[in-house]
């Protein structure tokens, strides 16, 4: 169900990709080359194919940290059908990057919970088998919860429903492996937090399984990105990603199409 073509633009003068064959020294030349590449202070830039259970998979997004950059969920649409896009909407906010995130129903409308600002914009779900996770952002502080968790008298800054999760808290698989049989590759856009490190991953991806990128997210490096938790944001062609800087602009995906909901990122003044 892709309704968008994928497009990606990429300005950045100072990354090159190197493609090796053999999943391991694939996946070590490219793990080298994020550690290379630095956007700013406290943010890393993910770009490059990746070997994932034998396939290329591209992998686009930023690691931040949390003590550096706010994470803000952004209710794009406001409950009508004026949603913005991704791309327009980082602009206009001057934000320095943005996900899209959420489900959303044939009218372009949100899908379970949504929090902005301490607003709520949008009620929570608890009934679908797939809006099982919620998203929270209390100042520095990111979780990724089950809606059963979810506490309405706590004053979240904001929270975003989505599903399903991929990694399970602890850095398990949460895909069931029938998955693969019983489906096929989508492009994905997901949000993750390292483990030990507890640094936030918002990332689109080319067509996989989410069981395999599971096993990805939550392998140690140079063969994944040591996850302790993901969760997915958005599939099937609908997903996009933006970021800019005075040093790179990087879009991908449907960026331009309208959605209700996304996750944007600003610096904090230090």
């Amino acid at each position: 169900m892709k309704t968008n073509k994928l497009t990606k633009t990429i300005v950045l003068p100072s990354l090159f990709l190197l493609l090796i064959s053999g999943p391991n020294a694939f996946g070590q030349s490219i793990y080298s080359e994020i550690e290379k590449t630095h956007i700013d202070k406290g943010a890393k830039l993910i770009e490059g194919d990746f070997s994932i259970e034998r396939r290329k998979v591209h992998i686009i997004g930023i690691i931040i940290d949390a003590n550096r950059y706010q994470l803000i969920v952004s209710g794009l649409n406001q409950n009508n059908f004026s949603a913005y896009s991704l791309y327009n909407h980082t602009r206009r906010t001057n934000s320095f990057a943005g996900i899209s995130g959420g489900f959303r129903s044939p009218h372009n409308l949100p899908l379970g919970l949504v929090v902005v600002n301490g607003r709520l914009n949008n009620r929570i779900d608890k009934e679908s088998s797939i809006l099982e996770y919620i998203l929270t952002i209390k100042g520095n502080v990111v979780k990724i919860i089950h809606r059963d968790e979810y506490n309405s008298t706590i004053s979240y800054d904001h929270a975003l429903q989505s599903g399903p999760l991929i990694v399970k808290s602890g850095g398990f698989n949460a895909i069931d492996a029938e998955e693969i049989k019983n489906s096929k590759p989508e492009s994905r856009a997901f949000i993750a937090i390292q483990k030990d490190t507890g640094k936030i991953i918002l990332a689109k991806t080319g067509p996989v399984y989410l069981f395999n990128l599971a096993e990805f997210l939550r392998a140690s490096p140079p063969s994944g990105l040591n996850c302790d938790i993901a969760l997915n944001l958005e599939g099937g062609g609908h997903e996009s990603f933006y970021l800019r800087t005075v040093f790179a602009t990087v879009k991908s995906g449907a960026y331009y199409s309208r959605r209700p909901n996304a996750i944007t990122v600003k610096k904090i003044p230090q």
